[in-house]
């Protein structure tokens, strides 16, 4: 299995068929950019965590929600789409390229993160089979390494609730544990080891800041 030919075995729910055979349905233009879960399997070479829809940014989420949400599918939102075969809701994020960055900081974070998923992206090959049989395969275009744990960085302290730097090292342990072949890998060891330790922890001499050589450090800390 090559870094850009990724093989999943078929599941029992029929799950991931669902996915990529729906990939496969995408539009070329405008163009997208998987990320998210599946992203992550994709990334990894395997099934390292379960994902309930597909995640992608476009260079025009409106036009990708109009082209998706024209055939038989349910628009849920201005970002979201149900599509119904197979039965799969896809969520279309918008890269903000060519337009004025947030002043806000945590979302000109997210806006430069998504950013990064498009500009560093390339294409993966995947493939379903049962058995010796291929039953279902895409070629989209993946976000980076990188690029997936810099939007884990920004988007989970978005939310309500979930540690941000044990999610992150969750995360970074799927990819570290792949080896040094993986584009990308070299820092991700230590981040994985620093979120399973949990949050970071100050230090006096730092002005009450964490820093990335200590343990408990956060990549998702501010170091000036």
């Amino acid at each position: 299995m090559s870094g850009d030919d990724v093989v999943f075995s078929a599941d029992p729910a029929g799950r991931i068929v669902a996915y990529i055979q729906t990939m496969a349905q995408l539009p070329a233009e405008p163009t997208w950019v998987l990320v998210g879960g599946l992203a992550v399997n994709a990334r990894v070479r395997r099934v390292h965590r379960a994902t309930n829809d597909i995640d992608t940014v476009s260079h025009d989420q409106f036009r990708l929600v109009e082209i998706l949400s024209a055939g038989d599918a349910d628009q849920l939102s201005a970002a979201k789409v149900q599509l119904h075969h197979p039965e799969v809701e896809v969520d279309v994020m918008e890269s903000t390229e060519g337009a004025a960055l947030p002043a806000e900081a945590s979302d000109r974070a997210f806006a430069l993160a998504r950013r990064w998923a498009m500009a560093t992206a390339s294409p993966v090959r995947l493939r379903v089979v049962d058995g010796q049989d291929l039953i279902s395969h895409a070629t989209p275009q993946v976000a980076s390494v990188p690029a997936l744990v810099g939007l884990k960085c920004v988007s989970i302290p978005r939310r309500k609730n979930g540690s941000p730097a044990v999610s992150v090292g969750a995360l970074s342990s799927g990819f570290a544990a792949q080896g040094p072949g993986l584009p990308g890998i070299w820092p991700l060891r230590s981040i994985a080891r620093r979120g399973r330790q949990g949050a970071p922890q100050a230090r006096p001499d730092t002005g009450g800041r964490p820093t990335l050589d200590e343990p408990g450090g956060s990549p998702c800390a501010s170091h000036d």
